[in-house]
């Protein structure tokens, strides 16, 4: 018969080794990632606008967006790229109480989502070249091109549950029919639904 003493160190040993165990699953599961084939949307978080400044003809300009909205299918396995399903869409755009329009493309190349893998997590969404288009009737016949010469990644800080914030993001434009800066920023805050939660999505 095996002494007490025994059984109290064999008892120790078996519960070592079932939180050991249970550390080695914890850390090889990724919590509140998304499985593949989830659609994920994105919007501005309520009661919020996206934001664009930059200079035209000389002046500082100041455009405001109502509403942004995108969405992508999450991938199989651990992705920590995402592609859109379609170029985003921006609207209900001002700039110095004018109607503005911001028209996005895909013609060469996909939108897409990309977030780092460990914390503070960045969220950079890649715009291909050329992939959106701002005019406005404050200055007409003012075309302004973002991304004229090649792909644009605007990045982000990403809480690591559902929101990512863009502060003053550079974007590089190139404009015809009026004169600007070489390049403009963004601000927005997105918030994703459902929510990804820590990397990956």
């Amino acid at each position: 018969m095996k002494s007490l003493r025994m059984k109290t160190l064999i008892g120790a040993v078996a519960a070592g080794a079932v939180v050991l165990a249970s550390a080695a699953v914890g850390f090889a599961v990724v919590p509140n990632s998304l499985p593949g084939g989830t659609t994920v949307t994105a919007a501005l978080a309520p009661s919020t606008d996206m934001t664009f400044v930059g200079v035209i003809n000389g002046l500082n300009v100041t455009v405001s967006c109502t509403s942004f909205s995108a969405s992508g299918v999450v991938p199989a396995g651990t992705p920590y790229k995402m592609n859109l399903s379609a170029p985003p869409k921006i609207s209900g755009c001002t700039v110095s109480g004018f109607s503005a329009t911001i028209k996005t493309n895909s013609k060469n190349g996909k939108w897409a989502l990309k977030v780092t893998k460990t914390a503070p997590y960045k969220l950079t969404l890649i715009m291909p070249k050329a992939g959106a288009v701002f005019t406005s009737s404050l200055v007409a016949g003012c075309k302004i091109i973002a991304g004229p010469t090649k792909a644009v990644k605007i990045k982000g800080s990403y809480d690591g549950t559902n929101t990512d914030q863009v502060t003053n993001a550079p974007i590089p434009v190139k404009a015809t029919g009026c004169t600007a800066s070489p390049t403009s920023s963004t601000t927005a805050t997105v918030v994703f639904t459902p929510s990804p939660g820590t990397p990956p999505f």
